[in-house]
């Protein structure tokens, strides 16, 4: 049931003209920016609404940058930095051997 639900979603988009899912999901940074055009801002809000798993995700996503944004600065000691790029370098060169 759940497969023919969502060909059903998609096919409903295609003949909607909005946006799809994964589309959305491409557009997430450049709305949060404010840097979609007022056409595509308003398929993405539309799909929004009537797209429950999208709207969750954006919120998620969004909650997710706003932590993000409000946490401070890390240190991170010079040691672990050196030793961590080193370990990525030799796992690097042995993935091309």
């Amino acid at each position: 049931m759940g497969k023919i639900r969502r060909l059903l979603h998609q096919i409903g988009h295609r003949i909607s003209g909005l946006p799809n899912c994964q589309d959305v999901n491409g557009f997430l940074a450049d709305y949060l920016d404010g840097n979609l055009d007022a056409k595509t801002k308003a398929r993405f809000e539309r799909h929004m609404r009537r797209c429950p798993p999208c709207a969750k995700y954006f919120d998620q996503y969004n909650e997710t940058i706003q932590i993000a944004r409000e946490t401070a600065p890390v240190e991170v000691p010079r040691e672990l930095a050196d030793h961590t790029l080193e370990f990525l370098r030799q796992r690097r060169h042995g993935a091309h051997e």
